[in-house]
């Protein structure tokens, strides 16, 4: 669900199973979210996750604050993930997502080593 605060466009996470996936993103490393309200715990509010193939497999990923409304997650390694936010608790309002990947276009015989 969309949802308006302070003016901006933001996703509200409501419902008790509300989630927001994202399609597969190539070479992901990690992720920055912005939320509020900032009076709640982030670790109460979502859980970050991902998943190689969207639909089972997820595997949560451990955040860290970056301040009183930014977490950051890095995943174990790089490699193409879909991103799972899931309500945990409290309701929140998702600002900004951000996804960190490693850029391997000026590197055209380069390969990104993802151990099994």
């Amino acid at each position: 669900m969309f949802g308006t605060k302070t003016s901006e466009l933001a996703i509200y996470l409501e419902s008790t199973d509300a989630q927001v996936v994202t399609s597969k993103i190539q070479n992901l490393d990690s992720i920055r979210i912005t939320f509020t309200p900032t009076w709640a715990k982030s670790e109460e509010m979502y859980y970050v996750s991902i998943s190689e193939n969207g639909v089972n497999g997820w595997r949560d990923l451990p955040t860290k604050y970056v301040n009183n409304t930014t977490r950051y997650a890095k995943l174990p390694s790089a490699g193409d993930y879909h991103v799972r936010i899931k309500k945990k608790g409290t309701n929140v309002y998702i600002l900004k997502i951000e996804y960190f990947y490693i850029d391997l276009s000026g590197c055209p015989n380069c390969f990104l080593y993802k151990p099994e």
